[in-house]
């Protein structure tokens, strides 16, 4: 338990010099932002969650606009959210509310290091946590950290493939995007469950498709404090070619990507060779869930929590030497430390700035964080079962011609 002894004192100190900043009001000064700077009210993105309860108690709709919410957002979330409207809270238990999401989020990032972690992992493990990415999303007490320790729960059980096929579908069902953990219940080769899951989630989603594309419609896509594809893209199609197409270039380096580790498949493996089976399973669901985001939305950063999930397997691989890991693990902490405004701070402040032909590099460090989780994708993808059957054909085949080889070679000598 030392790594996560270590990790958790590294989150008290990181508290200890908030408060000695100011609390909670400075939290600024740590390069983390309240949503409104001029009205920085506590826990502001779990607002929009209680104050739509106390909208839709009186009957009022909270999309596109929620006229509860002190920042009128709309209440971009699955109505299952809003059916907790029963239970009486609202904007007057935000704080309560607050705290317990951030502890429950704090618990299972520890459950995330494995109990024979030491120090040295446990406490850079700790530096991830204290990150302004995770950060943002324990000061506004967003419900993406909820999420995440549902599916640090499916990981970890996932052996129990019933129990981890109906988390992860609850997931799904409560944010829709970690629909993409399903790939930890492939990697276990849950193939009929996976199935069920998948359709399960279709039904619901063609069942609620009119509010999804409303949500669509009023979540912001903007690149502060945010991640994905489209911020690559955007910038190669403003520096590189002449303004051409952002979408041309999404799908460009979405392709690329995936041919290249379905063709260095095998190289991959013997560069990144499946060890261990809880940090695989856990690497596998927070892999998928960023490799997806990634792709196919802009991400405010608080979802990068996620990856924290891949970090006890990077650690892994990269103790046995794989250059791939280490550079991941790298782009890792850039990805979480650099997309804060960091003017003043020596180091931080001068990677922010010190552009690589006007690249910034969180956003070079997205997409190497992006290229290293899909190649240990790639790399640990179990076989597709009519390969596999493929392949046991031919072992049982060749088995046979060899003992009948070995029949007609006895009874040649017999005569």
């Amino acid at each position: 338990m030392r790594g996560r002894a270590a990790a958790a004192a590294a989150v008290g100190a990181y508290f200890a010099l908030l408060a000695a900043l100011g609390g909670y009001d400075r939290w600024s000064r740590l390069g983390v932002f309240p949503v409104d700077r001029s009205r920085p009210l506590w826990f502001g993105d779990l607002r929009s969650l209680t104050s739509a309860w106390q909208c839709a108690r009186h009957g009022r709709h909270v999309l596109p606009r929620n006229p509860c919410d002190p920042w009128q957002r709309p209440a971009n979330y699955p109505h299952l959210w809003v059916w907790l409207k029963f239970l009486g809270l609202g904007n007057g238990d935000v704080q309560a509310l607050g705290f317990l999401v951030g502890a429950l989020f704090l618990l299972a990032a520890l459950a995330v290091l494995p109990r024979a972690a030491g120090v040295g992992s446990g406490a850079l493990y700790g530096v991830a946590l204290c990150a302004p990415a995770i950060m943002l999303g324990v000061q506004r007490a967003n419900v993406d950290l909820l999420l995440f320790g549902l599916l640090v729960v499916a990981a970890i059980y996932a052996s129990r493939a019933v129990l981890a096929a109906a988390v992860v579908e609850l997931a799904a069902a409560l944010k829709l995007f970690p629909i993409f953990a399903v790939g930890l219940l492939l990697r276990r080769r849950y193939w009929l469950i996976s199935g069920a899951v998948l359709v399960a989630f279709a039904a619901y989603a063609l069942g609620t498709l009119s509010t999804i594309r409303e949500i669509r419609k009023t979540v912001p896509q903007v690149n502060d404090t945010s991640f994905g594809l489209r911020r690559f893209s955007e910038w190669a199609a403003a520096a590189v070619t002449a303004h051409s197409s952002p979408v041309g270039w999404d799908v460009a380096v979405a392709l690329v990507t995936l041919a290249a580790v379905v063709l260095l498949r095998n190289r991959l493996r013997a560069l990144l060779p499946e060890t261990g089976t809880r940090e695989l399973d856990l690497f596998w669901a927070g892999a998928c869930v960023y490799v997806g985001s990634y792709v196919f939305f802009r991400s405010f950063d608080y979802r990068l929590a996620f990856a924290l999930m891949t970090f006890p397997q990077l650690v892994r691989w990269a103790r046995a030497r794989s250059w791939i890991a280490v550079v991941t693990l790298v782009a890792f902490f850039g990805t979480l430390w650099l997309d804060a405004p960091w003017h003043g701070v020596p180091l931080l402040g001068w990677l922010q700035h010190s552009h690589v032909v006007s690249l910034p590099p969180v956003v070079a460090s997205q997409l190497v964080l992006f290229l290293g989780l899909a190649a240990g994708l790639a790399a640990t993808a179990p076989q597709l079962p009519y390969a596999v059957r493929s392949r046991t054909t031919r072992q049982r085949d060749a088995s046979s011609g060899a003992a009948g080889a070995s029949t007609v070679s006895s009874a040649r000598s017999g005569r």
